[in-house]
């Protein structure tokens, strides 16, 4: 990576990026915990997902 080249930390899995499933699981922690400890200086792009699934948890 250079700087400025975008990084996706977190996504659906679908093209290879870690889910946060995934990142809970190699930190041994809740799927939440990793999602409320990303902080708020971490710039977020959000992009509307291409179909809306709904899981139950």
């Amino acid at each position: 990576m250079r700087p400025g080249e975008r990084a996706v930390l977190l996504g659906p899995g679908e093209i290879g990026e870690p889910t946060v499933d995934d990142w809970a699981a190699w930190s041994d922690t809740l799927p939440h915990e990793v999602v409320t400890g990303l902080g708020a200086r971490l710039h977020r792009h959000l992009r509307p997902a291409a179909t809306t699934t709904l899981r139950s948890l």
